[in-house]
């Protein structure tokens, strides 16, 4: 797709992306500007050094490579410029038709893939099997256990991350512990899906078809349950099913 990439010295150079978090940090005695994007696709741990606040101020969408050159002292030609800016979008950083491209390709990607690979696993818990189940016996044995049931219907539980409220699922799933399901329906939010409304307005319920990929296991999913259910609601909208699950390529909620 490197022909997409923004090629111009007289159109506007795209503006920066508006949903890209630009965070000063210090590294050894330097400054830079840390970009973060919480939809994760731009090039990961990406940060420029801060004296590049003053030309990328000017990338505002309205002003062309001409432009931007007026700004500049005589060492700086307009080939570096324009170099300046088509690394910055095969980056992922400007709102350009590149990045367009480049992120329905990932979110076409994720779609088309059969298991969902974990987002959590090395942050909010160990990404190692061992470890984890250390982790997770030291909790229950660290926190209020409930008292067991015997049957059950539903479970309630949160979803914040479990470095800071382990002791709330303890409590939840202690009281579950005994029992044997045949089937779990994980009813979870995403706070992505405001990003996607082509694939979510109006469609409360998004079913993932996916394997989920943990560090203890592949938690495998009842596709022939979801079959039966996309057949029996796509053909109406008034069930509000979306098979799109693109808005939990980077959600945690499943997972936890």
């Amino acid at each position: 797709m490197s022909e997409k990439l923004f090629d111009s010295y007289s159109d506007p150079i795209p503006n920066l992306r508006y949903d890209i978090q630009r965070i000063p940090i210090q590294d050894n005695g330097s400054s830079f500007i840390y970009f973060y994007d919480q939809l994760g696709y731009s090039t990961p741990d990406f940060a420029l050094p801060k004296d590049a606040e003053p030309i990328l101020s000017l990338m505002d969408g309205t002003r062309s490579v001409n432009d931007i050159i007026k700004f500049s002292s005589d060492e700086v030609t307009k080939e570096q410029i324009l170099g300046y800016a088509r690394f910055l979008d095969e980056n992922g950083l400007l709102d350009s038709e590149y990045f367009a491209e480049h992120a329905e390709l990932i979110e076409t990607e994720y779609e088309r893939a059969e298991v969902h690979r974990s987002v959590t696993a090395g942050t909010s818990y160990p990404a190692d099997p061992k470890e984890l189940t250390e982790f997770l016996n030291e909790a229950f044995e660290n926190h209020e256990n409930s008292e067991p049931v015997d049957t059950a219907k539903a479970l309630y539980t949160p979803h914040i991350d479990l470095r800071f409220g382990m002791a709330s699922y303890v409590k939840a799933f202690s009281a579950i512990r005994n029992l044997k399901p045949k089937r779990i329906f994980i009813l979870a939010t995403s706070h992505y899906s405001g990003f996607y409304n082509n694939e979510c307005s109006n469609k409360p319920f998004i079913i993932s078809n996916k394997d989920f990929d943990l560090p203890n296991g592949l938690v495998k999913t009842d596709k022939k349950t979801i079959s039966l259910i996309k057949e029996q609601t796509t053909h109406d909208e008034i069930f509000g099913t979306s098979f799109s699950d693109r808005a939990h390529r980077i959600e945690h909620s499943i997972e936890l």
